[in-house]
């Protein structure tokens, strides 16, 4: 070998390229990004159940051979008729939903997930559409139910949340019921997991 080859730059980098070159440095350069992202990055805390959409006032009155559906006009307001199986002289009126663009969304969460629900947290609130997608209901913590009740041979408690309307919505309709409990850095997060603070 010519002593020209020995001072060129192509032998040494051939010659010497080592382990620690092409994965150690890398690697590690990956591995501090993503500790210092990690400062950064935001994840949410969220305890999900299902809901129910129900009105959030409704009136009783006598049944005058009123209909299911039937829209009727009370306190210069429009109203929907529910007529109730259980008591037949009995009717329900229910705000129309456009009229109110607010409905309530109940759903029910167990023992060790309610400590976590508190007034005004964010709701967000997915039904299924006639074209197959997903609606959005965006609201807020309302109500919180300060004792279990018996629901299907479980104890849960009620909690009640306010959401804006969709076009489109029924009272009754069932969907997913997500609530935002809280918000960490993943650095956060991950220090709780290994110390066993959470």
């Amino acid at each position: 070998m010519n002593n020209k080859d020995y001072e060129s730059i192509e032998y040494y980098s051939y010659k010497f390229k080592n382990f620690s070159t092409m994965i150690i440095i890398p690697m590690a350069i990956l591995v501090l990004i993503l500790i210092v992202g990690s400062f950064f990055a935001t994840r949410q805390s969220t305890v999900t159940s299902t809901g129910i959409v129900e009105p959030q006032n409704t009136l009783n009155i006598a049944n005058r051979n009123y209909h299911e559906g039937q829209i009727v006009r009370r306190n210069r307001e429009k109203w929907l008729v529910h007529l109730d199986d259980k008591q037949e002289n009995t009717v329900h009126l229910f705000p129309m939903i456009k009229a109110k663009r607010t409905v309530n969304v109940v759903t029910y969460f167990p023992g060790n997930k309610i400590g976590a629900i508190k007034k005004g947290q964010t709701l967000y609130f997915q039904v299924a559409n006639a074209s197959g997608t997903m609606d959005r209901l965006v609201g807020k913590v309302k109500e919180i139910g300060v004792y279990p009740i018996n629901l299907r041979g479980n104890n849960v408690y009620e909690v009640i949340c306010k959401a804006k309307s969709k076009k489109n919505l029924k009272y009754g309709m069932e969907g997913n019921a997500t609530i935002i409990t809280g918000k960490s850095t993943y650095f956060e997060y991950f220090k709780d997991k290994i110390l066993n603070q959470n």
